[in-house]
């Protein structure tokens, strides 16, 4: 385990040709101070580098202890003791810092399946990081058409919504325990979900944004995903519950600013109201 990480997110060295789970990614270049070429300097200032080893933003205490658990996880499951890789390549429990597009390899030992080994390289230079900026991935994609999916089945109760509904959830269990199931840091890979623990539109959807929090964490997307999730039930209930995990200070505050719809988009540029007169600026 670890030479997917490399890849999608550590030390690059050309190796888009073989590496077939990017979309849309942004190039940066792997020796940016050999070559005169641009450093992924959003990566250094925000996720860190190897002097600063935590930048402005940093895994929540909520991640931190989730991911510190033997048991009871509520992230990064943990069912029948198997370990998901994504807790490591994710995040430095110690270090509480983000591996992601920092750290140029990381290694899992899994021979112990209750306790594997992890092996981390070190983290790009201060002002050299040239690690790719990953947009869109395969497993993005495909989580995309589960959460799709589950937006097509209906809500009823009847047998004719049951029936109509579970090749809908097979499809989109399908893609999940894929995407999950590659993750397990184990030598021989088995199911960590199961089909019959999801027989409802809610549980489904659930599951969907669970392995869109694991999968992509860090990345960019958790954000829009409990947009969409507030949208659809029109409540930023789930956008409040979700930032309240992550909070040590002005929680009411926050809180009741992300009471208001409006308050989870943001505004329109000042210069774009003055060229389109037709925009109406965002009232929150």
């Amino acid at each position: 385990f670890g030479n997917a990480y490399t890849t999608l997110f550590g030390k690059d060295d050309n190796a888009q040709s073989y590496n077939q789970e990017i979309i849309f990614q942004l190039i940066f270049d792997d020796n940016p101070y050999a070559n005169s070429m641009k450093a992924n300097g959003a990566v250094n200032t925000f996720y860190g580098n190897a002097t600063s080893r935590v930048g402005l933003v940093a895994p929540s205490d909520f991640i931190l202890d989730d991911i510190a658990k033997t048991s009871g996880r509520n992230v990064f499951a943990d069912r029948n003791k198997k370990m998901d890789a994504r807790m490591y390549e994710a995040c430095d429990v110690d270090r509480k810092a983000v591996n992601k597009f920092v750290t140029r390899v990381v290694q899992i030992n899994a021979t112990s399946t209750t306790n594997p080994v992890i092996g981390y390289g070190s983290a790009y230079t201060e002002g050299q990081n040239g690690s790719n900026w990953v947009i869109y991935r395969l497993t993005d994609i495909m989580l995309m058409k589960a959460e799709a999916l589950v937006q097509t089945m209906r809500e009823g109760a009847e047998t004719a919504d049951i029936e109509y509904n579970k090749p809908i959830i097979d499809q989109a269990f399908s893609l999940v325990n894929a995407v999950n199931k590659r993750s397990v840091a184990e030598t021989q890979l088995t199911d960590t979900l199961v089909r019959t623990d999801y027989a409802t539109k809610n549980q489904i959807e659930e599951l969907v944004y669970q392995e869109r929090q694991r999968e992509l964490m860090f990345e960019g997307k958790r954000w829009f995903d409990l947009v969409r999730i507030c949208q659809r039930t029109g409540s930023t209930q789930p956008l409040v519950s979700a930032a309240m995990l992550k909070v040590t200070t002005g929680g009411s505050l926050i809180s009741n600013k992300l009471q208001k719809m409006d308050a989870i988009y943001w505004p329109y540029d000042y210069e774009e109201l003055k060229v389109n007169l037709n925009l109406v600026q965002n009232p929150a």
